[in-house]
């Protein structure tokens, strides 16, 4: 579902056809700004509600920008994907809701748009622009990378998962064997909510010396941990829970098959990069 829609900007002078984006013209006028046959169609593209729209998210399959710079805030295209008498096409965003795309039928210096204004043939003249990309949610938006610095010899097992009260509005993937993302909109999700877990366990055969630390680089979230032992009391695993908001993190053994344990810790820092390093094995 796109969630968003395209419209055309309504101009008193010109005389629609079936739709508003068809206009009559009489033959042998020509494409200028402002003239009887406008040199430039506007339309808008607004986001739907609880949604936003960024020019950078949206392509015209097939095209190149023009000649002049190109910024966050406004694109150009020309090429095959803007098809003749149309000469290109500007995306400039207005507000994070509304995009302004301007249909250009003459030449345009301050956009990079040349060639030949286009004259009303005899014929009915239609054409179509493909236009590509997608809304976001409205809200707080914030990507996650879980890094595990231990290396990739004898690195321990790790895996991160989304709390199940969170799967709709976060999403998880995993650019190498060491790293994971987590990228969502948090703006629905309370202080104090658990958003995911990041758990290292030794690889087999293997157990934790000391507990491995974890430095979380913002004071906007907290984490909570739980070192689980053997029957031995080897550390033989950690679980990480990452919570929303700025709070005390909290380390936990779980030493409930074992009547004494070794709950020495690595230092921790609260410093949105959440790393782990791996201590050693024995």
């Amino acid at each position: 579902m796109a969630n968003y829609k395209i419209t055309r900007k309504i101009e008193d002078s010109d005389n629609y056809g079936c739709n508003c984006f068809a206009t009559n013209q009489k033959v042998g006028q020509i494409a200028s700004p402002g003239g009887l046959l406008d040199g430039d169609i506007i339309w808008y593209l607004d986001a739907d509600p609880g949604y936003t729209v960024n020019v950078v998210d949206f392509e015209i399959p097939n095209t190149s920008p023009t000649s002049v710079s190109q910024t966050p805030t406004k694109r150009t295209f020309q090429g095959a994907g803007v098809p003749s008498p149309i000469l290109g096409v500007v995306f400039e965003q207005l507000t994070t809701t509304r995009i302004k795309i301007g249909i250009y039928l003459s030449p345009n210096g301050t956009h990079g748009i040349n060639g030949n204004a286009f004259v009303v043939p005899t014929n009915n003249v239609s054409r179509s622009v493909d236009i590509v990309g997608c809304a976001n949610l409205a809200g707080e938006s914030h990507n996650f990378e879980i890094i595990c610095n231990h290396g990739e010899k004898g690195a321990p097992n790790n895996t991160v998962t989304i709390d199940p009260d969170h799967t709709t509005a976060l999403s998880l993937s995993q650019p190498s064997s060491h790293e994971h993302h987590v990228n969502g909109v948090i703006t629905n999700i309370s202080d104090g909510d658990a958003m995911f877990t990041y758990l290292l366990t030794a690889p087999y055969m293997k157990k934790f010396v000391s507990v491995p630390s974890i430095n979380i680089s913002t004071s906007l979230y907290h984490y909570s941990s739980t070192a689980s032992t053997d029957s031995d009391g080897n550390i033989t695993s950690v679980l990480y829970t990452i919570f929303k908001g700025p709070g005390g993190s909290t380390n936990n053994t779980n030493t409930s098959n074992v009547s004494s344990v070794n709950t020495s810790y690595a230092s921790l820092s609260t410093s949105s990069t959440a790393t782990s390093s791996g201590s050693s094995y024995a």
